[in-house]
């Protein structure tokens, strides 16, 4: 998938967050015998998966906005201008 390419941590790095934040879910009292995922239900947290997907999103859509933005600007003005739009700097 695309949005791997710019992941900026390797996956043990990744792996090792995991494994700390799921032991910390167990330190909770009467949390012990619950699953992975009974506990994060329970606490309503999401796992860093899910954390590094909604970042991913949300970078996404920043870029588009930043892309409209720019459409908009170079499609407003003035043919001299227009042209500038066109070189990229």
């Amino acid at each position: 998938m695309l949005y791997w390419a710019w992941r900026l941590y390797p996956k043990r790095d990744i792996n090792i967050l995991e494994n700390m934040q799921k032991r910390a879910t167990r330190l909770i009292s009467g949390f012990l015998s619950l699953s992975y995922e009974e506990r994060f239900n329970k606490l309503d947290l999401t796992t860093l998966e899910r954390r590094r997907l909604r970042w991913d999103l949300v970078e996404v859509l920043k870029i588009l906005k930043i892309i409209v933005i720019l459409v908009k600007i170079c499609f407003f003005h003035t043919s001299q201008s227009s042209l500038d739009c066109m070189v990229i700097h």
